[in-house]
């Protein structure tokens, strides 16, 4: 259990700092060790960050894969939220392969799998999506409603780049 511990930090550490071929094969090696655990949440919250890594290198096929293989697990295991926030960021990833139908379907089936006030990376995420497709009256409000679920919990830095990610796509979008 120290090693897979080990791996995975080690593999969020690297992703976090951009490095992501490096955290692949970490994350191979932490997959390997939780499937031998037999700890379907951690294999599938390890499929989830693995995915990300893969969507932010381009291999948005393989990142969609583990997001569904990731969703399955959690939701096998009861940890519906879990599973919720898988299906939001495979509507994070179809958005920025353009499929924008596609991505705000999946938001909104994530919604429906964890109802209440949402979560504040699933709106800045959806911001995100509208704002990349030019709803931008779509986009402000989504990413106001990740500022509004963010407010007074500490995160800081998540709410600055709430707030700001509206801004700067329509600044962005001036030199286009």
């Amino acid at each position: 259990m120290l090693a897979l511990r080990a791996a995975t930090t080690r593999a969020l550490l690297l992703q976090r700092s951009g490095r992501h071929e490096d955290c692949l094969v970490l994350y191979e090696r932490a997959l390997e060790l939780a499937r031998v655990a037999a700890d379907p949440v951690r294999t599938a919250r390890l499929l989830n960050n693995r995915a990300m890594a893969l969507a932010y290198l381009g291999r948005t096929e393989a990142a969609l894969q583990d997001l569904e293989s990731a969703q399955q697990l959690y939701s096998s295991a009861g940890a519906e939220t879990l599973a919720a926030q898988s299906v939001a960021n495979a509507a994070w990833v179809a958005g920025m392969t353009g499929d924008v139908p596609g991505a705000l379907a999946l938001f909104d089936r994530s919604e429906a799998m964890d109802p209440g006030d949402g979560h504040a990376e699933m709106w800045a995420d959806r911001a995100e999506v509208y704002l990349r497709a030019g709803l931008a009256v779509d986009g402000v409000r989504a990413a106001r409603q990740a500022v509004r679920w963010l407010d007074g919990k500490g995160w800081d830095a998540s709410q600055a780049e709430a707030e700001l990610l509206p801004l700067a796509k329509a600044t962005m979008s001036q030199f286009d």
